[in-house]
């Protein structure tokens, strides 16, 4: 029955007020969810707490889901802002790595999982633009267009040792602003329901086992 629903289906009698129908969503997705925040925090209690809290804000911000990506890419941004909360808390200020990064997307790309790829090249192109001309070009040609490091020298007129400091530096600065961008993910938590302060503080019919 719920597998017959369709997700834009669930979303609609959510707003109307059927609260209920919110487990269609989160059973269609939990599992994928967890594994996504899993690769962040690296314990699956962990993830399992990032994925409920995430539940809880997209009940309580629903009408916040505008439609312009896959409601599977919307909930994979705030799950990735639950995850990165955790990592706040317990280590203060957080910075995104390499590995952490790639993550984001799926090595298996299933049409859903393509729709966050696609969500998440529209965040690296934002943060990308805000790289200095200078090694946003070497960060193009090397990771981008995969050109090795002689020929990106060669392209720009670099030698090859003013290439791997630029693309170290690249790097650096674009882990600091995808960081600050997943970080600010929709939707925002409100002052009129501190309950969402607190993954764990959900009502139990919205945790999915």
């Amino acid at each position: 029955m719920n597998s017959a629903i369709t997700d834009e289906e669930a979303i609609g009698r959510v707003r109307s007020g059927d609260t209920s129908s919110y487990a269609v969503l989160a059973t269609r997705y939990h599992g994928r969810l967890c594994r996504l925040a899993q690769k962040f925090l690296r314990s699956e209690t962990d993830a399992e707490d990032a994925v409920q809290g995430a539940h809880l804000l997209a009940l309580r911000h629903i009408d916040q889901y505008a439609g312009r990506s896959s409601y599977l890419t919307w909930m994979s941004s705030i799950t990735v802002n639950e995850a990165l909360t955790q990592m706040r808390r317990k280590k203060g200020v957080v910075e995104l790595g390499e590995e952490q990064i790639d993550s984001v997307r799926s090595p298996t790309r299933n049409p859903e999982q393509q729709a966050i790829d696609r969500d998440f090249d529209g965040i690296l192109t934002v943060a990308l633009e805000g790289l200095p001309p200078a090694y946003r070009e070497v960060f193009r040609l090397r990771e981008m267009e995969t050109l090795s490091t002689a020929e990106t020298g060669e392209r720009l007129g670099l030698t090859e040792g003013c290439v791997k400091t630029r693309l170290v530096r690249a790097r650096g600065l674009l882990r600091r602003r995808l960081t600050r961008r997943l970080g600010s993910a929709e939707p925002s938590r409100s002052a009129c329901h501190p309950e969402l302060s607190n993954p764990g503080a959900q009502p139990a019919e919205y945790r999915v086992n």
